[in-house]
């Protein structure tokens, strides 16, 4: 699921809706970074991440012991693919955006991580987690 993808056609729908246009809400983005609201920025837009997942219906029947075993394999691979890991960090570029999402970027490769050994996403276990 392309949660970017989403958050963005959401945002420029909305944007269209009360009539401003696309370039106005990134120079409204880059204006609040430049006077130090970055972080707040950050906190709206992983509320948003964080709503929209919890809106997505998972079909799937997660137990507890499923998720402690998803965290503890997610553990294992930042041990045991620390230099896989470290090697994408080091393709992306190095600025202030990069380093603010790195923990996105990671959750998301770990995520990758999981679906691949247990065919679990996120949305399947945040359903038990949110019961």
């Amino acid at each position: 699921m392309n949660f970017e993808g989403l958050i963005a056609q959401s945002q420029a729908a909305i944007a269209d809706k009360i009539g401003v246009k696309g370039n106005r809400l990134e120079q409204s983005e880059e204006a609040m970074i430049q006077r130090g609201y970055e972080g707040v920025l950050m906190n709206v837009q992983s509320l948003a991440r964080i709503k929209l997942k919890e809106s997505i219906k998972s079909d799937k029947e997660v137990t507890m012991q499923q998720v402690k075993d998803v965290i503890r394999y997610q553990i294992k691979c930042l041990k045991d693919r620390s230099s896989d890991i470290a090697a994408y960090f080091d393709k992306l570029p190095k600025t202030i955006e990069t380093l603010q999402i790195t923990p996105l970027i990671l959750t998301i490769i770990l995520n990758d991580y999981a679906w691949q050994e247990y065919k679990l996403e996120e949305e399947d276990f945040m359903k038990l987690l949110t019961q």
